[in-house]
């Protein structure tokens, strides 16, 4: 078995005023490309991307990737994350990462992916002392990431499981997600 890294990009990108920030321009190609093409340099081996809001478009730019389409996005990031763990089948951990952290680092999937000790250890990336994404989850947790539905994402299992929870710091630059078009810059 592996880690199966799952890439959440459904969302419509609300906060971007039309546009879909997954497909805005990032580096030489897009901000969800750069996501995939740090997954695949962290070596994951079986990536899945949950693609909702234009996916054909998600696809598109990710040529020889696995995407699955979430027809249930709009009810929520948790639908996707169930969506993500049901089409990557069994593993020993799912990595899930947001589609919109274009800055995080191939080393820093690998120190979460190290960090991980037994199935049922969960693996936060913590920056100024919050937890969140990217997050590692052992393969134990695999019936309640794909129980998550509507807005309730894998935040829920860091508070309910806290004694399992280790933490990998990330750089507050590094964590910047993509919310606004001033994120782009």
């Amino acid at each position: 078995m592996t880690i199966a890294g799952i890439l959440l990009a459904a969302g419509r990108s609300e906060r971007m005023g039309g546009v879909n920030k997954l497909l805005a321009p990032w580096g030489s190609g897009f901000v969800v490309e750069a996501v995939w093409k740090t997954m695949l340099g962290a070596g994951l081996e079986r990536i899945v991307v949950v693609a909702g809001f234009e996916a054909p478009r998600v696809q598109a730019v990710l040529p020889g990737a696995t995407v699955v389409r979430n027809a249930r996005f709009e009810e929520g990031l948790g639908t996707s994350i169930a969506a993500g763990v049901e089409a990557a089948g069994a593993a020993e951990g799912y990595l899930i990462v947001l589609g919109d952290m274009p800055r995080v680092p191939p080393d820093h999937l690998r120190a979460l992916v190290a960090e991980r000790s037994e199935e049922t250890t969960i693996v936060a990336s913590r920056t100024e002392g919050r937890l969140g994404p990217p997050v590692l989850f052992g393969g134990a947790y695999r019936g309640e990431l794909g129980a998550l539905s509507g807005d309730e994402g894998a935040r829920v299992l860091l508070h309910r499981h806290a004694d399992q929870v280790r933490a990998v710091d990330l750089a507050p630059s590094e964590a910047a997600d993509i919310d606004h078009p001033q994120d782009l810059v």
